[in-house]
């Protein structure tokens, strides 16, 4: 919906200058994927995970929307080729995100509305493994703790809970200090 959007463009702009040269994203409680797709987007991480109860419709219409500012080779992000303000990971500007960014909030885009052409069956079910995004559908308590032991270091890892509300703030914040975890 509108407001998940706002708020995810809203976090991202907040954190991404905190949040930058990692292996892997988790989006917890992350709905649609947005956020995490933008720190792709930007070159900020290697992979982005979306752990959430539901995988709404509109996860394979953001993913397909971001994909052509993805690299095309996840590996190209090392080092100091990610960060850079200028451009996006795959070389080219990402000058257009910015703008659609900074135009957005008129509140007629609905992502749920939205159609994604060439989607294959296991693309909108998120059971693609080895991609740039995932979905992982169940209780984010339940497979978080054994996602963050076995995707990376901790400090090539990082969790993003623009979207977890309540105890489920407190669930990530201590999952995240017992793993060693960046968290935001």
């Amino acid at each position: 919906n509108e407001k998940e959007v706002r708020e995810s463009i809203a976090f991202f702009k907040q954190t991404n200058k905190f949040i930058r040269d990692k292996k892997v994203i988790f989006d917890v409680c992350g709905s649609h994927g947005l956020l995490g797709a933008l720190f792709l987007a930007y070159g900020r991480t290697e992979q982005v995970v979306v752990l959430d109860k539901f995988q709404p419709a509109s996860f394979a219409n953001v993913r397909e929307a971001l994909k052509p500012f993805w690299s095309p080779d996840a590996s190209s992000l090392a080092g100091a080729s990610r960060g850079s303000s200028a451009s996006d990971p795959s070389g080219g500007s990402t000058r257009e995100i910015d703008e659609s960014i900074a135009q957005y909030g008129d509140g007629d885009v609905d992502l749920a509305e939205a159609t994604v052409e060439n989607a294959t069956e296991s693309e909108i079910d998120g059971e693609v493994r080895g991609d740039l995004m995932e979905f992982v559908i169940g209780d984010f308590r339940q497979s978080l703790p054994s996602l963050l032991s076995s995707r990376g270091r901790p400090e090539e890892l990082a969790v993003l809970a623009c979207h977890a509300c309540s105890y489920l703030t407190d669930d990530v914040i201590d999952m995240c200090v017992a793993k060693g975890v960046d968290f935001a």
